[in-house]
């Protein structure tokens, strides 16, 4: 149990470390740059991440088998599984960042409307994110896989000090005078000697060749057969949770993220924290689920249900009361009133989002990937029209409104969740068995 109080301690480090100093450095360079070039910013590194996730979607499997195979000390196929999912990674990089290459002139020239420089700059900060991509594909197979060995400590120490070196690079470079671009090529300087730091602790722990990508057909099949769920429910989440900042950009120019993606930056902590502090919970119960302590398992689900609610209930106390009172001064007197109206609903939406993540990493350990991949990504392909409508109706404040619906949607995940723990076969017993007593009480 300490182990994963520690993983899950690891876990809320790696995800914190990022907002918490990106609530300081934002604010500070946005005043630095100044609305259009800040948006510009942003829109890169939404880019990168949204990228960066879509093509690391297959990770999760990755992480799946690899405490799986664990369980049956067969290292030799852990490495299998490693080697393929770095060429199945760098693949899926490679193919995203080809494709934002090709939409980079399109978008540029949608973005770069308010920007005191030329598109080049937007094209420019746009090639760097796509190169990006792919370093952030190889860097999800390291960590996925110490992931699988439980082994969260050293995957942190190296997130964490990659953030807080990006950021403030970002906010030293802003203040010697530099742009967009100067803080985008010091963050793919950065990724590059994070990547290589991920793989070496793999290396440490598989070996040298680990690393090296190779496709076999075993562990390929294995990865592919569930992992093209996990990518389609990956890009379901990119869809209700990232893209909005892109669209907006692209609609309505860079000039106007900067206060919605400040109100998003303040409540997205809901949903990365919860998500960091119960990550430990897909390596625990898929190992539980393939070993005889699989009666325990309804318990521990109803245990990570309830602190998932509690957690949600606090963040969403804490993150009300400090957003109203930071906003005002982060975006200055012009932008205050848009933002706090914008901010409840961001807040709301971030928190049901938050609340279903223990349903998703539970569907996620007894590898029923299918199901999660069409709800999610079913889900959000219906939702996808409505943002638009949304956007194109009544801009930010639309984006806002349709977190709340995205964020509602997302707890159906819980419906294939409960029939887990309380099976139809359960069910029947139950009441099999009151209409037993109550035939007795008539006799």
């Amino acid at each position: 149990m300490k182990r994963h109080f520690i993983n899950a301690a690891c876990g809320v480090v790696d995800y914190a470390a990022y907002p918490v100093v990106m609530l300081f450095v934002g604010p500070f360079t946005l005043r630095r740059l100044g609305a259009a070039e800040f948006g510009l910013w942003m829109i890169a590194a939404a880019v990168i991440s949204s990228g960066g996730i879509i093509a690391s979607g297959f990770s999760d499997a990755n992480l799946q088998r690899v405490s799986q195979l664990l369980q049956k000390k067969d290292i030799q196929a852990v490495r299998q599984t490693v080697r393929s999912m770095m060429a199945i990674n760098l693949i899926t990089g490679a193919l995203v960042a080809f494709a934002l290459l090709v939409a980079i002139p399109w978008l540029a020239s949608r973005i770069e409307a308010g920007l005191p420089s030329s598109i080049r700059e937007c094209m420019i900060c746009l090639w760097i994110a796509a190169g990006c991509v792919v370093l952030r594909s190889i860097h999800a197979v390291a960590v996925s896989t110490q992931r699988g060995f439980q082994d969260f400590r050293a995957s942190v120490r190296i997130t964490s000090l990659t953030h807080l070196a990006t950021l403030g690079m970002a906010a030293l470079l802003t203040v010697r005078g530099h742009g967009p671009i100067a803080i985008l090529a010091a963050t793919a300087a950065i990724l590059v000697v994070a990547t290589f730091a991920q793989c070496r602790e793999v290396t440490r722990l598989l070996g040298a060749q680990a690393i090296l990508p190779r496709l076999d057909h075993e562990a390929m099949s294995a990865l592919l057969s569930k992992g093209v769920y996990v990518w389609f429910q990956t890009v379901g989440g990119v869809l209700a949770d990232r893209i909005d900042r892109l669209l907006l950009g692209a609609t309505l120019g860079a000039v106007a993220v900067a206060p919605y993606v400040l109100c998003v930056q303040l409540a997205q902590p809901l949903l990365g924290l919860t998500g960091s502090s119960l990550s430990f919970l897909m390596p625990y119960l898929s190992g539980m689920a393939g070993s005889d302590q699989s009666t325990n398992l309804r318990r521990n689900i109803l245990s990570a249900i309830g602190a998932n609610l509690l957690i949600v209930f606090i963040g969403v106390v804490l993150t009300l009361y400090l957003g109203t009172r930071l906003l005002p001064r982060w975006v200055g007197s012009t932008a205050a009133p848009i933002a706090l109206q914008l901010f409840p609903r961001i807040v709301i939406g971030s928190a049901l989002l938050a609340v279903s993540v223990t349903g998703i990493y539970t569907l996620q350990a007894l590898g029923r990937f299918r199901i999660l991949a069409g709800m999610s990504l079913g889900s959000r392909l219906l939702l996808f029209p409505v943002m638009l409508g949304l956007l194109h109706r009544s801009g930010m404040s639309g984006l806002a409104t349709f977190r709340l619906y995205a964020g509602a949607v997302a707890l159906a995940v819980y419906v294939p969740v409960l029939r887990v723990i309380w099976p139809r076969r359960s069910m029947a017993t139950v009441r099999v068995s009151a209409e037993s007593h109550s035939e007795g009480a008539f006799l």
